[in-house]
């Protein structure tokens, strides 16, 4: 039973509407920098809580769930279509590299040519790519960086294209484009992607609270994170103007039938 302790911390934690902090989020699935030792030593708890006549049915279908989401991670990886990665090499020959994840989950590599990242993890990143390169140079050394390419837009003092670490929570990625400005509708920030609204509402703003990443959120190459501007007068505050004005000319209106 001890064994299931923390997938089942994790359990209640997501049912409860995320992974809040301490114990609980060190068991994130979508825990960024995760290393592969970490993932399967995650999908087998989950696994076994999933099998466990000691949990409710409740939480053995969020364990199976959880299970297939870990399951999922491991087999196609931590990098989408658009996210870049840049390459510091030290040696044999000092240059730095900016790759970007094509439509194949690939990637184009002076000499090396191209090279899958389906199924690579963020936390390996550099030690793949360092044995991809040492298949035709000895002994390289080299630094990975990645990044995604995201829009933040409307009310920020600096909107436009940002390339962003996936470890940024979404709330200091605001303050990295210099804050909202003084009329910005912080409670009505949302995520598009393409014609759609990825992300908005209670959610987002408790993800925002959460400081959530932008990995854990799930956010692409391509989101666009819009800020919106605060309504002048809200619906209710128009109503009441709407209603004060209409008294007074009904007032204006009696005092001129009297005479």
């Amino acid at each position: 039973m001890k064994r299931f302790l923390l997938p089942l911390l994790a359990l209640y934690g997501m049912t409860s509407g995320g992974l809040l902090n301490g114990q609980e989020r060190e068991w994130n699935p979508a825990l960024v920098g995760a290393t592969r030792e970490y993932l399967e030593e995650l999908r087998s708890h989950f696994e076994n809580a999933a099998r466990s006549q000691a949990y409710s049915e409740g939480l053995r279908a969020k364990a199976r769930d959880l299970a297939a989401r870990v399951r999922t991670r491991l087999e196609e990886g931590d990098f989408r279509v658009g996210d870049r990665i840049v390459m510091d090499v030290d040696r044999p020959v000092p240059r730095t590299d900016t790759l970007m994840v094509d439509t194949s989950r690939a990637v184009s590599m002076p000499t090396v040519g191209r090279v899958s990242l389906r199924g690579v993890l963020r936390s390996e990143i550099e030690g793949y790519l360092t044995d991809e390169v040492g298949r035709f140079v000895n002994d390289p050394v080299l630094r990975a960086r990645t990044y995604i390419r995201v829009s933040i837009l409307g009310e920020v003092l600096q909107p436009g294209f940002h390339m962003l670490p996936p470890e940024t929570p979404l709330a200091d990625a605001i303050m990295i484009v210099g804050g909202p400005t003084v009329v910005a509708d912080i409670d009505k920030v949302r995520v598009e992607r393409g014609q759609q609204r990825f992300l908005d509402g209670p959610g987002l703003r408790e993800a925002l609270h959460e400081g959530q990443t932008l990995d854990e959120l799930k956010m692409r190459a391509g989101d666009v994170v819009v800020i919106p501007t605060k309504p002048r007068f809200t619906a209710a505050e128009i109503l009441r103007s709407a209603i004060l004005i209409s008294g007074t000319f009904i007032a204006i209106d009696r005092i001129f039938t009297r005479r």
